[in-house]
């Protein structure tokens, strides 16, 4: 659940993606140690203490996939459609002068996503075929050096979602007919990110990060319902619903070693319990359509992270890292919109500087776990999942 504060590679069920490429190939590392404009979303505390202005722009490429197994009656075994994410940023960071205390900085980002994706065949389709949840942020943000050591920073955040999903509804138009139930529509939301950021020495820096929970409210997404076999019909109305996105703190330390080596290690707690259910209401035909009342009982989770840069030379740097996200749905709640478990990630990286004022990031990522066995007690499915994700990841900076 990555969603993608605490994780990197979407490959089903809940992610927040990372798209600050250097903090990317440390294991998602990035709140104890100044990050450039990625800063902005990661701590914006560290933008006052930053002497260059900074323009970025980035962008990481997801594939990745989910295994079930059924063992009861008997053996069964598909995998899902490949899930392809695309999560960018853009991001701002500058002073009105040299050596200002204040620091501004702007961001958009697409940093949580939920994407599962079956095949119209599979075994759970009346439960679900596909879910896809995309975000947008954009956030402004003001930072303030209190003393040489010490900076603070808070950000607004305007969110914008797009919720999409298709099932199977078997016998709805006439007997022994199967339709698929599409419901899509956008929602927005507000909340703050805030953090503070020391800079004990050139050695060692550390932070704090406090993203607050958004409440994404789409008031009027459409719901059409085709048929799949000889004849095609659209009954239509709208719907509304409310999908809370978690709040996050985390914490980080970075440690420059014999100025080649930085090392950082970082903690995450993720409030994934706002999000206790997901409930569509129909405004028309209500009386038709199966309701939508999903109980998630969703725990709040923590995800360990670390990494290392080294720094080869003045032009190029190596970067590896890896994490351990805990997944915060319950047994006995694990559907197949959200087919999550405990993940691991390895990451690398490298950067290089071009000139004095230009820099290319480079990440890769590799996300799995292994099998997790789960009930669904709301739609008495039950069976074996595994999920598998790789990620890629380019950003071009400039410094001004």
């Amino acid at each position: 659940m990555q969603a993608g504060y605490a994780s990197a590679a979407n490959i089903g069920g809940f992610d927040i993606n990372y798209d600050a490429i250097r903090a990317s190939g440390m294991g998602n590392t990035g709140t104890g140690y100044a990050h450039g404009a990625g800063s902005i979303f990661l701590n914006p505390g560290a933008i006052s203490l930053q002497y260059n202005n900074q323009f970025m722009v980035s962008g990481v490429g997801i594939l990745s996939y989910t295994t079930f197994n059924s063992r009861n009656p008997s053996l069964y075994q598909t995998v899902s459609n490949p899930q392809w994410n695309t999560p960018f940023g853009l991001y701002s960071s500058f002073k009105a002068k040299r050596g200002s205390r204040i620091g501004f900085g702007i961001s958009i980002n697409s940093p949580f996503s939920i994407k599962t994706a079956w095949d119209n065949a599979w075994k759970g389709r009346a439960i679900v075929n596909n879910y896809v949840l995309n975000t947008l942020f954009i956030q402004p943000t003001v930072s303030v050096r209190l003393s040489e050591k010490i900076g603070i920073g808070i950000g607004l955040i305007y969110a914008r979602g797009g919720l999409w999903t298709d099932k199977i509804i078997p016998n709805l138009i006439t007997a022994n007919k199967e339709a698929i139930m599409r419901t899509y529509g956008n929602g927005q939301g507000w909340g703050i990110n805030s953090g503070i950021f020391i800079k004990w020495s050139e050695r060692l820096s550390m932070g704090v990060c406090l993203k607050s929970p958004i409440k994404l409210r789409i008031l009027k997404g459409s719901v059409s319902i085709d048929a799949m076999n000889e004849f095609r019909t659209a009954p239509y109305t709208t719907f509304k619903t409310t999908i809370p996105l978690p709040y996050v703190i985390s914490a980080g330390i970075g440690f420059r070693s014999f100025r080649k080596f930085l090392i950082s290690a970082e903690v995450s707690y993720i409030g994934w319990s706002v999000w206790d259910s997901t409930n569509i209401t129909y405004d028309s035909l209500a009386n038709k359509l199966p309701p939508y009342n999903r109980a998630l009982n969703l725990r709040n989770t923590l995800t360990l992270k670390s990494g290392i840069e080294w720094r080869v030379d003045e032009r190029m740097a190596l970067r590896i890292g890896a994490y351990y996200a805990l997944s915060p749905v319950r047994d006995g709640f694990v559907s197949p919109e959200y087919p999550d478990a405990n993940r691991i990630g390895i990451t690398g990286g490298a950067g290089f500087d071009i000139g004095n004022n230009f820099q290319i990031q480079l990440s890769a990522k590799y996300e799995f776990t292994g099998e997790r066995t789960f009930a669904f007690h709301q739609e008495g499915f039950a069976g074996i999942y595994k999920l598998n994700g790789y990620a890629t990841g380019l950003s071009l900076s400039y410094d001004f």
